[in-house]
């Protein structure tokens, strides 16, 4: 049957919200650019699915959280971020309705605490903004990924402000990390798993502040079951210690693709072409210098899948937890 009304396409698919307060349902047109940011609050025996890479959602900003009180404690942007007002309200989709486990409930409470509620006229928000200049970065910290080691050294050395460890043995102790997490806007991961070794949850959860991140290692964004509990995993961790956004992967990845991934990602961050261009893709240059002075982390995301060799294995894996942050250079 068709779906008739407004309530029909609710129940069928995520309707759209525009500035103007009427509502749309999808139509021909799929394109990231004229519609709003979704959340999806995905069920957790669903949750290792790829809803992103759906043909209706795979150019489109997607974000996942995992109850309603997440959503809330993230509308909470903590009062050290730069705001930046977006003109378009966030529109929910939530693929299964179900109680949340203890578990998350604590988590989401403790970043509840962090501030108010900053929602601007028209359900717009205001996003942290995210300076490039204040990355962070752990490259190859086990010392086994020497592609990946050697695609981006150079290039993060000669990036202006960045800070970080490469390499194996060279990675300080925990509270350093910790440190360094806490005055710094972004974090990058390159390495194995989604650096738990290095900064386990628990130590996320005691940082005053927590920065974005992009976690780029195998399943560093898979959601462990906990049985009768809901499950968790170091995304929801950086989510729930204050991070605005956390990019991180839903299963194992191949090495050079994922480099091919996080080389076009970080590029459109900096709004320039990277220097291992020829590794990448033959993409058009003009994609990263035209890219705006600020936009949506998330956008980087949705144009980088495409320039892996497996865009719907290796490029479908990448998912973005938390609400939307605007890069600023």
């Amino acid at each position: 049957k068709k779906p008739r009304g407004k309530v029909a396409a609710a129940k069928h698919g995520p309707a759209e919200v525009n500035t103007s307060g009427t509502t749309e349902t999808r139509s021909g047109d799929i394109s990231a650019t004229a519609r709003a940011p979704v959340v999806l609050m995905v069920d957790s025996g669903m949750a290792g699915v790829p809803w992103e890479s759906l043909p209706s959602l795979r150019r489109q900003r997607v974000f996942r959280l995992p109850t309603l009180s997440a959503l809330k404690a993230r509308l909470a942007a903590p009062e050290t971020w730069t705001d930046q007002v977006t003109s378009s309200p966030v529109e929910l989709c939530k693929a299964k309705k179900k109680t949340s486990g203890r578990g998350r409930a604590k988590e989401c409470n403790k970043a509840d605490e962090r501030g108010s509620a900053r929602v601007g006229a028209g359900g717009a928000l205001r996003l942290p903004c995210v300076q490039m200049e204040k990355t962070f970065y752990l490259l190859n910290p086990s010392g086994d990924l020497a592609n990946t080691q050697a695609s981006f050294e150079d290039w993060f050395a000669r990036e202006p402000g960045w800070e970080g460890f490469i390499g194996a043995g060279c990675v300080p102790e925990r509270s350093k990390l910790v440190s360094a997490l806490e005055s710094h806007d972004l974090f990058i991961y390159f390495g194995h798993g989604g650096g738990e070794k290095f900064l386990p949850p628990k130590a996320l959860w005691q940082q005053e502040r927590c920065p974005a991140a992009l976690l780029m290692g195998c399943s560093s964004g898979r959601l462990a079951p906990a049985g009768d509990y809901e499950p968790s995993g170091v995304a929801l961790a950086y989510v729930a210690a204050g991070g605005p956004v956390v990019i991180a992967n839903l299963w194992d990845i191949t090495d050079k693709d994922i480099d091919r991934f996080s080389s076009s990602v970080l590029s459109r961050w900096l709004g320039k072409p990277p220097p291992n261009l020829q590794e990448v893709a033959e993409v058009d240059v003009s994609t990263y210098e035209n890219s705006r002075e600020s936009e949506c982390m998330s956008e980087a995301v949705v144009e980088s899948r495409e320039v892996c060799r497996l865009p719907h294995l290796v490029g479908a894996a990448p998912v973005c937890y938390g609400l939307p942050a605007v890069i600023a250079r």
